[in-house]
C-alpha cells in the first residue's frame, strides 16, 4: 500500500475497501473471483484486509461502488 495522496475525483485504496464493506453481497466474491482470475479464497482474503491486491480491490469496487447502502 502506498501512502501517496489520492488525485482530484480518484479513491485511495483505504477509501475503496471501505466502500467494497460497506456494499459487498452475497456471491460477489464469487464474481470477482471469476473476473480477476483469483481463486476464491484470495478474493476472501484481500477484502477481509488480510492481504493487498489492487486488481482484486478495483474490481469489487467497480461492482460495489454504485450500489446504495443497505440500512437496517
Amino acid at each position: 500500500m502506498s501512502n501517496k495522496k489520492a488525485t482530484a475525483g480518484k479513491f485511495s485504496y483505504k477509501q475503496k475497501m471501505s466502500v467494497i464493506a460497506s456494499k459487498i453481497r452475497r456471491g460477489d466474491q464469487a464474481i470477482i473471483s471469476a473476473k480477476t482470475g483469483y481463486a476464491s479464497s484470495t478474493v476472501s482474503e484481500v477484502l477481509s484486509g488480510k492481504y493487498s491486491n489492487v486488481n482484486i480491490v478495483n474490481q469489487a469496487f467497480k461492482m460495489a461502488n454504485p450500489r446504495k447502502v443497505v440500512t437496517s
